[in-house]
């Protein structure tokens, strides 16, 4: 009967790729779909599921609930406008010899566009807010505290609603 000779190069290789695949395999299985993170959702369903959350009245949570869809309807075509500007970004930086003077005067288009983006959500928050309530606001943050602040940042710091 012939022993492997494990010292050899091609048995060794053979073992860890082996290895490699095994772990491949078995960390595939844990995946979650969608990649964990926002788990599938859009920025702005938190706001909505925030307000399903809330302890407040049907009339209340009504408002809150079209205040929201005022402002996503609103912001359509401002999100429309940064999809264009990022297109023609990476149609810039594709080009042969990009001029950096248009390539960072796009850079502030698309961050003036982003910059209204988020300010856009911060008044959708604050109106919600004021209709609903800061203590009502304020049990919906207890809760999401207790079940682990899942956007927190390393340093502490708040990461968008």
């Amino acid at each position: 009967m012939k022993r492997f000779d494990f010292s050899s190069t091609k048995l060794r290789a053979a073992t860890a790729l082996g290895v490699v695949l095994a772990l491949a395999v078995a960390t595939t299985g844990f995946a979650k779909p969608g990649g964990g993170g926002c788990k599938g959702e859009k920025r702005g369903d938190r706001i909505e599921r925030k307000i399903a959350a809330l302890e407040v009245d049907e009339e209340k949570r009504a408002a809150a609930y079209a205040v929201v869809d005022k402002a996503r309807s609103a912001r359509r075509g401002l999100e429309a406008e940064l999809r264009t500007a990022r297109e023609r970004m990476r149609s810039m930086l594709d080009g042969e010899a990009p001029s950096e003077e248009e390539v960072l005067a796009q850079a502030e288009r698309i961050g003036a566009l982003e910059t209204e983006l988020h300010r856009d959500r911060l008044k959708t928050m604050l109106a919600v807010r004021s209709i609903v309530g800061a203590e009502a606001w304020k049990k919906v943050e207890k809760r999401r505290d207790r079940a682990g602040r899942r956007g927190m940042h390393r340093d502490g710091a708040r990461a968008r609603f």
